[in-house]
């Protein structure tokens, strides 16, 4: 996904990296069972279904984290989880919110190491939801987007990225809250993105 590939591109100079399709239930239950032979020093979990529907999607969510922590119980693995911001905040209630919230219930806390970014952004105003690209595949004279929509302190992809880097070195766990120094609204996330495609947001 956007934080996992963009990930894999710095460490894979680092690690000697294994990376799993988690389309493929059949290469998921694989890499389970390589964990139970000790084949990984760290794990790093980016999987996230953002608008989660299907059986998979929860499954991604709320399940894999636990059987992760389950099979690294009793073995000197790091497992760093990427969760989300919004397990913080009580009134957040959708699906995504609810299935991460799960997923940290559920973890067996020793050796993880749980990483709860705000919304990412990349240095072109990307997310990790492509609504933004697919909206502006429409041919429109201007692109309507509500404003100001939610208020977010974004947290830059690079900046993430080098911080995973340096927290896989550390021996200790935590849990690790991280906000962007800057407030800033959807739209106004939209309308630099927009821009940089020469497109006129409204």
């Amino acid at each position: 996904g956007f934080l996992g590939s963009n990930l894999h591109t710095t460490i894979f100079k680092l690690y000697n990296v294994h990376k799993i399709s988690l389309k493929n239930s059949i290469e998921i239950e694989n890499f389970l069972e390589k964990i139970s032979n000790n084949s990984f020093d760290i794990i790093i979990n980016c999987a996230a279904a953002l608008k989660p529907k299907s059986k998979h999607d929860f499954y991604l969510n709320e399940k894999l984290p636990f059987l992760i922590s389950d099979k690294i119980k009793n073995k000197q693995i790091k497992f760093i989880h990427i969760s989300s911001i919004n397990v913080i905040f009580n009134y957040l209630n959708d699906p995504y919110s609810i299935s991460k919230k799960n997923a940290e219930n559920n973890l067996k806390i020793n050796n993880v190491t749980i990483i709860r970014p705000s919304l990412i952004i990349d240095k072109d105003f990307n997310i990790s939801n492509k609504f933004f690209d697919n909206y502006l595949k429409i041919n429109l004279p201007f692109y309507p987007f509500i404003s100001p929509g939610n208020t977010y302190r974004p947290v830059y992809l690079r900046n993430l990225i080098d911080f995973i880097v340096i927290e896989i070195n550390k021996k200790n766990d935590r849990i690790i809250n991280i906000f962007g120094s800057q407030i800033i609204n959807l739209f106004s996330i939209f309308d630099k993105y927009s821009n940089l495609k020469n497109k006129k947001a409204l």
